[in-house]
This record gives C-alpha cells, sequence and structure tokens, in this order.
C-alpha cells in the first residue's frame, strides 16, 4: 500500500488528541514530521507540574520550542501562584529565550510581576512575532496598557477591557492609556480593537482612533455611563469617510442611540459581515437611551447585513409601530416568540432581539396592572401573519435559556422563588389561543398539577416538550406532568427533560404517547463518572415490558431482578411507560464520553 502524502496526513492528524499523536511519532520518520507540528505548536500548561516538564523538553529540545504558537496558561500566573513555583523554574523567561515564533500568549489572570517579565522579554527583542496578549481587567488594566505598548509592532488584538463597567478604572487618570491613544497609529498589524469600560462617550467620539488603524477588520466598543453621567452627543459635523475593510462590529445601544450616531454606523462600516448590538437591561439595570426613527433607520440597515444579533430597548407604546415597520421591511418576523419577566412598575421598557434568523424576540415587563398584555399580543401577531411557535414557562433569571421562545412569568412574585406557582390549566389556556405553537418549555418550580389539568381539551399541535427540573423540584410534579401531558399533547413526539442533579429513580409515565426520541440530560457540572457508565430501564410498551441496560456500547436485555436491585442499589434507573419509543439519548456535561444513544 502506497504511504498517503504528507499533506494529507497533516490534515488528518489534526483531528487526533495528544495521547494519539505521541503514538503517530513512534510509527515511521513521515508520520513523526506530519504530527510533530500538531503536538507542539499549541499547548496547555494548567499545573506545575507540566509546567516542568514542558520546561524540560524545550530545555532539551530547543526545535521544539521554535514551533509553539500558542499558549494556555489559565490560572498559573496568578496571585499565589506565580511566586510560589514559578520563580523557582522561570518559566515565562524560558519560553521568551526558547519559543521564539510564539503567536498568542492566553492567560486567565496574572500578577504584575507577570506583565513585569513580559515586558522586559519585549525589551531583549522575544516575542517578535507575539500578536494577542492575555485579557485585561480592572486591576491589570495599567500593566496591560504598558505591556502592549512594548509589543506595538506585532500585536494584532488590542484589548482595552475593564470588565467590572460599573466599579472600573477611570482611564482618562490613566496617562499611558493616554499615551497608547497617541501612538495607536504605530500598531500597523492592528486588525482587532476592543474598548470596554465606563464612559460618556458615543461612537463618533472614537472616529479618530478608528481612522489612526488602517488594517481592522473587527470593532468591539461597549461603553457603560454610571448613573449620574449623561451621554454627551457628539457634534454633527464630523466627517464620515467609509471603512470598507471593517467586517465586525459590536457595540451598545447606548453610544449609537441617536439620528447621527445612526447615521454614522450605516455610512462608517457599509461592508459588514457580522454586527451585534447588546443592551445593558437585563446585565446592569439602567434603561438604554431611545430615539424612534433613529431605531427604524437603524434596523433597514441591520436586518441587510448576513449576520446580526441586536438587543434594543424600546417604550411599550412605541412596540406597535415598530413591529409594523419591521413587517414592512425586506426583513419578514415569520416567527415571532415574547418574553415576560417581573419588572418595577416605573420600568416600562420592551427589549427586542433580532437574530439573523429571522426571528424576533421580545421581553416585556410583566406586572399585575398589565397581565392582559398576553392575549392581547397573540391576537395581534396573528392579525400580522407572524406565528408564535414556541412558549417558555421559566423562573426570572433563567431568561437567557431559551431565546427562541415565548416566556412567561407569574403575575405576582414573591421573593422565595420556591413559592412562586402556575395552574397548569392556564398554561394550556394561553397555548390554546395561539394555534401555531409547536414547542413547549416547562420548569417543574414555577407551575402546579391540579385536578382540573385532565379536563381541558386536547392540543394536537404541540409536538415537543422540554422539562427543566431544578435541583429542588419535587420529583412527584415530573410523573404528574408526563402523564397530564401525554393526555392533552397526543402528538407530542420529541420530550427533553433537563435536570440540574444526578437522580437514582426516575418515572416517565405517558401511557398514551407515541415518542420518536427521548433525551435526558444531567446538568450537574461536578458529576464524576467515568466511561463505564451505565443506566438502567424498565420499559413498559403497548406490547411487552422489558429490562434493559443501556451503556456506550449499546442496549442489551436483562431480568427484572436485575432492574430491582440497582434500584436499591442507587443507580440511575429509568421506569418508561409509553406506546412506544424509537430513540433514548442520555448526555451527562460533565462526562462527554459517557453520552450515548439507545435505540429500541
Amino acid at each position: 500500500m502506497p504511504a498517503l502524502p504528507l499533506e494529507v496526513l497533516m490534515i488528518i492528524f489534526k483531528y487526533l488528541k495528544p495521547i494519539d499523536l505521541l503514538q503517530c511519532q513512534l510509527t515511521s520518520k513521515e508520520w513523526y514530521t506530519a504530527s510533530i507540528d500538531h503536538l507542539y505548536s499549541e499547548i496547555e500548561i494548567h499545573t506545575g507540574e507540566k509546567a516542568q516538564m514542558y520546561a524540560r523538553t524545550i530545555s532539551n529540545s530547543s526545535h521544539l520550542g521554535n514551533r509553539l504558537k500558542i499558549i494556555h496558561t489559565e490560572w498559573l500566573f496568578s496571585m499565589g501562584r506565580y511566586t510560589e513555583q514559578w520563580d523557582q523554574h522561570d518559566i515565562l523567561n524560558l519560553i521568551s529565550r526558547k519559543c521564539p515564533n510564539l503567536l498568542q500568549l492566553n492567560s486567565a489572570e496574572q500578577e504584575l510581576s507577570f506583565w513585569i517579565r513580559l515586558s522586559h522579554a519585549a525589551s531583549q527583542g522575544h516575542f517578535s512575532h507575539l500578536q494577542l496578549l492575555p485579557c485585561s481587567n480592572t486591576r491589570n488594566l495599567e500593566s496591560y496598557l504598558f505591556t502592549a505598548l512594548q509589543f506595538k509592532s506585532s500585536l494584532k488584538h488590542l484589548s482595552i477591557s475593564d470588565k467590572e463597567l460599573c466599579h472600573g478604572t477611570d482611564l482618562k487618570s490613566l496617562g499611558v492609556y493616554q499615551t497608547l491613544l497617541d501612538q495607536i497609529g504605530e500598531f500597523k498589524n492592528l486588525q482587532t480593537f476592543t474598548l470596554a469600560y465606563q464612559s460618556d462617550k458615543q461612537l463618533t467620539h472614537f472616529n479618530d482612533l478608528i481612522e489612526d488603524c488602517p488594517h481592522l477588520q473587527e470593532v468591539s466598543i461597549i461603553l457603560a455611563p454610571t448613573e449620574d453621567q449623561t451621554m454627551i452627543m457628539e457634534p454633527v459635523g464630523v466627517s464620515i469617510y467609509p471603512r470598507l475593510g471593517i467586517r465586525k462590529l459590536e457595540c451598545n445601544w447606548d453610544i449609537i442611540s441617536t439620528r447621527n450616531q445612526v447615521k454614522y454606523v450605516i455610512q462608517k462600516f457599509p461592508n459588514l459581515q457580522s454586527l451585534k448590538i447588546k443592551s445593558y437591561y437585563f446585565q446592569h439595570g439602567t434603561p438604554a437611551r431611545y430615539c424612534p426613527g433613529a431605531v427604524v433607520n437603524f434596523l433597514r440597515y441591520a436586518t441587510s447585513i448576513s449576520k446580526f444579533d441586536i438587543d434594543l430597548e424600546v417604550g411599550e407604546p412605541d412596540l406597535t409601530n415598530l413591529i409594523l415597520e419591521l413587517m414592512k421591511m425586506k426583513y419578514t418576523c415569520g416567527d415571532i416568540a415574547v418574553s415576560f419577566f417581573e419588572s418595577r412598575p416605573h420600568q416600562n421598557k420592551v427589549v427586542l432581539k433580532l437574530e439573523a434568523t429571522k426571528k424576533l424576540t421580545l421581553w416585556f415587563p410583566l406586572i399585575q396592572e398589565n397581565a392582559f398584555v398576553v392575549s392581547s399580543w397573540f391576537k395581534f401577531f396573528s392579525e400580522i401573519g407572524s406565528r408564535i411557535r414556541s412558549i417558555s414557562f421559566d423562573e426570572l433569571w433563567e431568561h437567557s435559556r431559551s431565546q427562541d421562545d415565548l416566556l412567561i412569568y407569574p403575575t405576582s412574585v414573591s421573593e422565595d422563588f420556591n413559592e412562586i406557582r402556575i395552574d397548569l390549566d392556564n398554561i394550556f389556556d394561553i397555548i390554546r389561543d395561539s394555534s401555531s405553537v409547536q414547542e413547549l418549555v416547562l420548569n417543574l418550580k414555577v407551575f402546579r398539577v391540579t385536578a382540573s389539568s385532565f379536563c381541558v381539551p386536547p392540543n394536537q399541535k404541540v409536538n415537543k416538550l422540554t422539562v427543566i427540573d431544578t435541583f429542588d423540584s419535587d420529583v412527584s410534579v415530573l410523573t404528574e406532568l408526563l402523564r397530564v401531558v401525554s393526555v392533552q399533547f397526543p402528538n407530542i413526539k420529541q420530550i427533553h427533560m433537563r435536570q440540574d442533579e444526578f437522580n437514582g429513580s426516575i418515572t416517565l409515565d405517558m401511557s398514551y404517547t407515541h415518542l420518536d426520541l427521548l433525551t435526558w440530560i444531567c446538568e450537574d457540572r461536578g458529576l464524576e463518572i467515568d466511561a463505564s457508565f451505565e443506566v438502567y430501564i424498565r420499559y413498559k410498551s403497548d406490547k411487552r415490558t422489558k429490562f434493559y441496560i443501556g451503556s456506550a456500547t449499546g442496549l442489551l436485555p436483562i431480568k427484572s431482578r436485575r432492574y430491582k436491585l440497582e434500584i436499591r442499589c442507587g443507580s440511575l434507573c429509568f421506569d418508561i411507560t409509553c406506546k412506544s419509543l424509537t430513540e433514548f439519548r442520555i448526555c451527562v456535561k460533565s462526562s462527554p464520553s459517557c453520552n450515548f444513544i439507545l435505540n429500541f
């Protein structure tokens, strides 16, 4: 058999794990040559032991250090770890001498001595190809800026970021920040520029900075004014020269909310391929400023871009006109999702979300006085030809989990979230008002099953159900819910269960349901299990009752006494009753190797 070309081998080896690449190196010289770049070009050093091993490797074999392009160190250079272990082995100085081709140095958090050594390495001519520094934060921002100036000839990515936007450093007080802005034109290779900090400026304030960077391809400017600040209105007469090479823009609505700023964005960035506009309503509770005419003009521009993700805030009285304007555009909101979140009465704002998936999501504040808004908006959407495809009933802090769903919360919210409950028959009434709903998401903590839940007329449309079972949910609620669902939604074909913790025995009683797919997802990140993970299943269908053991190798029949024994031992057991089941998927987030599919 003829040997594969080197180019083909390199493509294949790109998908192998390091342990497999080490075995490949022992096969032949050709395989050694093809695998060595993949094995040593990008490394992760998360422990002191690994750092010592890599230090010995590049000290004894300098050609391996020459191949290093990207290094990930996570928390190893943070306070407490650096002084205790790294002074002894001096890994950073060693890498600067032995790895001249390093492009990216990634680290989660660093202490001051890390930046001092990095700046010293630059003064000695080391790391001359470095394109990306570790991310800055509030504590090390000044050190980051000073170090960036030392690498201005090679850096392609610059991020001036104060992650604690509401409590961060005032950059105006940092002389090194002004020095960097004055010398930004000397960053000849800069392609990505990020600003994220506390400020009262608008986007046009940074026009000169953008112009001084001729090779920019991506711009991200996120500014958050404090509660006592007001955005400074930039002058109208700023000259706007289009930047055709910039393909990606990210910013927040505060800095582009006026007509002049929207005009600037449209003319300045005519060739955008990706646009992301953030809203800080949920994150910081400070509503963005709103200019009705600017929103409509901006959306006409934004929805013409191939990839967009936009969060805006509008006043509820203006929302109807805004949606009607959207319907007139080329952009069509065929599927609409409406979300309701608990809000103070004076915060009467609506958060509008548009995505390139052609879906429109709206978050409404829901208070006792305007609870009727649910049915009225359902009617409005049906009249303009749009459809509500999915509805979700979830907890207040879960709104980000289901961005394509209709999210409805209780109209009265107590401080103890365990007391929040909606009658299940009320949920069915809401679903009945929208004939296009096909998907339903239910959190077990926000509703209760009553006797009248079984008396509601069946819904033939819904075919997909997701159940969110939090760690303190009542197990009996899940059992009762599935019984009701089996009666009320006879055409359900898919059921997905998300649980926050490992539960030894789970009963799924859906006697009237033909299931194509059943999924169980365990989101307990602290759960530690190995590849030998097994589940035990009692499957009762129309025809028979059988017992199985399921694992990554497949589905095997067992005796009933084995199943009963495993229940007593606390193993993960599923008692499934349904008319038929085609596929059962097991997913454990903490152990991807334990994910498998069982076919009945």
